[in-house]
């Protein structure tokens, strides 16, 4: 999860990789999401696509815009993680 109010979202991204790796190499072959959070506090809406895009091709992976607060995007989550689990 990282915060797509802070400017800081692709170092966040990155930085949740890095830890991953140094606590076992092996978790970063594994299939993930990337949850977006706190989209409702966006000062700009429609910068979030370009940044979904941008994340999903720097770090190959299938990201989910949502707000933990009005519970958007919350339900594909969901069901995102449940088709990785499978």
């Amino acid at each position: 999860v990282v915060d797509a109010e802070e400017d800081s979202v692709m170092q966040q991204a990155q930085t949740l990789l890095a830890e991953l790796e140094k606590y076992d190499p092996s978790l970063l072959e594994k299939p993930r999401v990337l949850a977006l959070n706190k989209i409702d506090a966006l000062s700009d809406p429609s910068s979030l696509a370009m940044l979904e895009e941008r994340l999903t091709k720097a770090l190959n992976v299938k990201v989910y815009a949502i707000s933990a607060a009005t519970q958007k995007g919350l339900e594909p989550l969901l069901y995102g993680l449940m088709a990785v689990l499978d």
